[in-house]
């Protein structure tokens, strides 16, 4: 059965709630994968994928519009992220993190070798 049809079977919708996806490293700590939601976007209450929890939904304060933003307005968001320090007998996967343009979170759909080819 696909998955679009199980949640017709449900009566259920196939959208998620506006999201901003994090990746918070640092020397000595384990990485982070996070998402925060904004306050008020629609689907936090019904989130087809249930990512959503109380925690990581945030006020964004909107800002005023400047001539470096083509006078498009921009949204602020403060908060801070903790880091689990990372175990000193931690067998990793893979080498520790210090490039977070290079890192590939364990169990990610994307972590696969790609080659040498640049295009990807």
């Amino acid at each position: 059965m696909q998955v679009g049809n199980l949640l017709r079977l449900m009566n259920h919708h196939p959208y998620r709630p506006a999201h901003v996806h994090f990746l918070v490293v640092a020397p000595g700590f384990e990485p982070l994968v996070t998402h925060v939601f904004p306050e008020g976007s629609p689907y936090l209450d019904s989130d087809v994928v249930f990512g959503t929890k109380a925690p990581l939904v945030r006020a964004f304060a909107k800002c005023e519009a400047e001539e470096w933003t083509n006078e498009q307005a921009v949204w602020k968001l403060s908060q801070d992220f903790v880091l689990a320090p990372e175990a000193a007998d931690d067998a990793r996967e893979q080498p520790a993190v210090t490039d977070a343009f290079n890192y590939v979170p364990r169990g990610s759909a994307s972590n696969f070798d790609a080659g040498d080819n640049d295009d990807v």
